[in-house]
């Protein structure tokens, strides 16, 4: 009975033991990552929302979002879902070197719509934040 309650506290002290050596390796590996974030792409949007006002019905209207990679790494845009099928882009570059700029342009279409409009994009980048919400509103007139 004695050699058997042995066994189970050594086993129980192994799997202890080793759990918290992986967590440990785990910790350090954020630890490593937050000490890199120098060395990794960072996109910094210069503007995220624009205001056009009162725009006329049935008339195409564009937005500019214009964006720097300030990290180190080159910067990847990897891609961009605007939520309305209204709404399409252009990106005039989606690899961009660090202290590069690039610039998303977003272009809405009001046929049949009406009053007050919003819509968002979504860009997807190789960044620590991954995705990144820009928008677009508008007052539809006749």
């Amino acid at each position: 009975m004695k050699t058997m309650i042995l066994n189970y506290s050594l086993l129980l002290g192994f799997v202890i033991l080793f759990s918290c050596k992986g967590k440990l390796k785990s910790n350090s590996k954020i630890l490593s990552l937050a000490a890199n974030s120098n060395n990794m792409p960072i996109l910094t949007l210069l503007n995220k929302r624009i205001e056009l006002g009162k725009v006329k019905k049935d008339s195409s209207v564009t937005g500019k979002y214009y964006f720097v990679n300030t990290g180190t790494k080159r910067l990847v845009i990897e891609s961009v879902n605007p939520d309305c099928t209204c709404t399409g882009f252009y990106l005039t570059k989606n690899e961009i070197e660090s202290g590069d700029t690039s610039c998303l342009l977003l272009k809405m279409s009001t046929k049949n719509k009406e009053g007050d409009i919003h819509i968002n994009a979504t860009i997807n980048a190789n960044t620590p934040t991954r995705f990144y919400k820009v928008s677009l509103s508008a007052e539809v007139i006749n």
